[in-house]
């Protein structure tokens, strides 16, 4: 038995209090307790249901809808390629992939519809792949669809006319609204400018060499070798990098072309056929 003379045993530390949480400190909470509480219960500690994510939403005060468009948005996500779509050449060309979304009133299946006939009577694609909530698009090869979208057929733009590939994700959020995900895969259409702005570089390259060659050739001096050297050199530079930034114009017009396909989901009407679209018939899905 303790005497009354011995010292009591230090009581426990006391969290401090804290004010306010920011963002990411109310994620790491969440996610920890997430992953207590599913060891708890004998659960894997990396995985939760939708209906412990429901849970979580509510008690932070996160509306179910929210959660619902945020789970859409996550199902039509698509993973791109960091290597391709990374570093200063990205930056300076910009992307591989254009994407587009929105939330629209209506059901899947219309939805998909309508995009389906937009895709091949207003932009001249054809059916790639198809799967239940989601459908892939390539440019058609015919010679009738090729002239037509040159000659603007209809007075089109026909933005995605650069696209390797147009792909259509759409996913229920509610009875009433969907959401709507386009990509565009551009990567021919970026890889050509490169091509092209280092064709253009290594000529200028070359021709700068030339006139040093020329300039030690007729004795010139060494600035003066430098100088005529460097302005070819600079130009081709100069045109290098305006090819290459080029590429934003294109990844801009098929983004808009991404949007006015959704437009028409929203208050638009499908595209009517002319007499010079007869001449492109609809092929079959290989």
């Amino acid at each position: 038995m303790a005497s009354d003379d011995e010292p009591s045993p230090p009581a426990p530390p006391t969290p401090p209090t804290v004010g306010g949480l920011d963002r990411k400190t109310v994620e790491r909470v969440l996610a920890r307790a997430t992953q207590l509480n599913a060891s708890a219960m004998g659960e894997p500690t990396d995985l939760i249901t939708h209906d412990q994510l429901f849970e979580i939403a509510k008690e932070v005060g996160l509306a179910p809808s929210a959660i619902t468009q945020a789970l859409a948005e996550e199902r039509t996500r698509v993973d791109v390629d960091v290597a391709s779509d990374s570093g200063w050449l990205n930056q300076i060309t910009g992307p591989t992939v254009v994407s587009a979304q929105r939330v629209v009133t209506g059901d899947a299946m219309r939805a998909m519809a309508v995009l389906d006939r937009w895709m091949q009577d207003g932009e001249y694609l054809q059916v790639q792949r198809q799967f239940p909530d989601r459908m892939v698009w390539e440019p058609r090869t015919d010679w009738a669809a090729i002239m037509l979208k040159a000659w603007r057929a209809g007075g089109r733009s026909y933005h995605l006319r650069e696209a390797r590939g147009v792909a259509a994700t759409i996913v229920p959020i509610d009875d009433e609204r969907v959401l709507v995900r386009l990509d565009a895969d551009i990567t021919p259409a970026r890889n050509r400018r490169i091509g092209l702005g280092i064709g253009v570089g290594a000529f200028g390259l070359v021709v700068g060499a030339a006139v040093g060659a020329l300039g030690a050739l007729f004795q010139i001096t060494e600035l003066g070798i430098l100088g005529m050297s460097a302005v070819p050199v600079a130009a081709a530079g100069v045109g290098s990098h305006a090819i290459l930034r080029s590429h934003r114009a294109t990844a801009e017009r098929v983004k808009l072309g991404l949007e006015q396909a959704i437009d028409k989901l929203d208050y638009g009407t499908p595209p009517q056929r002319g007499a010079l679209d007869s001449l492109v018939t609809r092929p079959q899905l290989r």
